[in-house]
């Protein structure tokens, strides 16, 4: 797996990477990515990298993240990520029509918001 991993930092070394303009965080760092070298790294160690899902998502809900949209066929990692942060809404989608659905209600519905005393404390469940 590890010559896939250089095959594949190499692809991407050819494509320019933008600073981020919005909060991406990283599921192999559990962190969030500040620079473009940083973004293009990341994405090299996904392929073979241990992924930190876990901490990604208590660091999502303390960054004040509410609701999560799993993109892709099957609902694993929204499940995931309802038993490791139980406030937080996971909407699962597998085609246009369901991401525009609900994108949409997220954007006409308040976004919730962790209260410190809930945001990432008590849940030791590890997955």
């Amino acid at each position: 797996m590890a010559g896939i991993e250089a095959e594949f930092a190499a692809e991407l070394d050819r494509v320019t990477f933008s600073e981020p303009r919005l909060p991406v965080l990283s599921s192999v760092t559990a962190d969030l990515v500040a620079t473009a070298a940083e973004a293009n790294s990341c994405l090299a160690r996904q392929l073979t990298g241990r992924v930190r899902w876990t901490e990604t998502v208590r660091r999502i809900r303390q960054q004040g993240v509410g609701r999560v949209v799993e993109v892709g066929p099957g609902r694993v990692l929204g499940g995931l990520s309802r038993r490791i942060e139980p406030e937080v809404q996971v909407r699962s989608t597998h085609n246009q029509r369901q991401l525009d659905s609900t994108l949409a209600d997220f954007i006409s519905t308040p976004t919730p918001t962790p209260t410190p005393a809930t945001a990432g404390a008590g849940h030791r469940q590890e997955v």
